[in-house]
């Protein structure tokens, strides 16, 4: 199964992409040209969600947001003061993919809700789903472990409702 069909069976639809733009970097990562990332209206403002950065066939990194998915993306778009910050080191990845022409998207699942009889129940899933969307592709730029960040490895059933 491709990485962009994996991450359609964890819920995640294509949300944008990355293409170089006006930005100037941060001081540290001041040799990378400005980043942009297009963004769905409909994800701009979204907030606990999951998403991926794909360059190909191959998920670069995976990370959650409680904030508007736009907030998030400007550390991207910038580079950050602290050189090893991780923001950094998927800016360059992603600046690199992108001088070799080769398309960076990006995908993202929103707020899981559930129905209830009294109505609508909001249940921010972002942080078991990352855990799990973690655990299932490797060599991810995700630098801290799980254990670190306080996430557990999760089992998700991913059911077809149609049968």
């Amino acid at each position: 199964m491709s990485c962009k069909n994996t991450l359609a069976a964890y819920g995640l639809r294509e949300a944008g992409h990355r293409e170089f733009g006006a930005y100037k970097s941060a001081s540290h990562p001041s040799d990378l040209p400005g980043i942009s990332f297009v963004l769905e209206d409909t994800f701009r403002r979204a907030t606990n969600v999951v998403y991926a950065f794909v360059v190909g066939d191959q998920v670069l990194y995976v990370g959650e947001t409680t904030n508007g998915m736009s907030d998030r993306f400007t550390s991207y778009r910038y580079g950050n003061k602290l050189e090893r910050d991780n923001d950094n080191c998927i800016k360059r990845e992603i600046t690199n993919a992108l001088q070799q022409n080769r398309t960076v998207d990006g995908a993202a699942c929103p707020v899981g809700i559930v129905e209830l009889p009294k109505g609508k129940l909001e249940i921010p899933a972002s942080k078991p789903l990352e855990a799990a969307l973690i655990g299932e592709f490797r060599g991810l730029l995700n630098r801290k472990s799980m254990a670190a960040r306080g996430l557990r490895p999760v089992a998700i059933a991913v059911v077809d409702a149609s049968s």
